[in-house]
């Protein structure tokens, strides 16, 4: 049982030197990808976001304050990011990083015919 156990400990320490010296970094959770969520707007108190809810659809909340942010987690197939509603907002914009990298962003003006969206499916 010890040599496993110290076996182990080699190989993982090996493994992560690795991965630091070659600069890769692991998924930040069991899912496979870590999603951080920025929704800004402006012209209005409250704005609602649809975003993915953990039974596979989407539910709506109402947010205030002119920006907000979250961590989700998702797997291969599955939905992340958020798509703004900007009813009486000036401006909405929304941003999705995953795994530390600018993923989606889209930014519109109320009255520009546009719809802010950074709802995806994941690859």
């Amino acid at each position: 049982m010890k040599k496993i156990t110290k076996a182990a400990l080699v190989g993982g320490a090996a493994a992560a030197a690795i991965a630091a010296t070659v600069g890769m970094a692991a998924p930040a959770n069991a899912y496979g990808y870590t999603a951080y969520n920025v929704v800004e707007w402006g012209g209005a108190s409250c704005i609602t976001i649809v975003q993915p809810n953990i039974y596979g659809g989407l539910s709506s909340d109402v947010v205030c304050g002119g920006r907000v942010t979250w961590d989700q987690a998702t797997v291969s197939g599955g939905r992340l990011g958020s798509d703004p509603v900007i009813g009486n907002a000036s401006w909405v914009s929304c941003a999705v990083y995953v795994n530390g990298s600018l993923h989606d962003s889209d930014f519109v003006t109320n009255g520009d015919g546009r719809d802010a969206n950074c709802l995806r499916v994941t690859w």
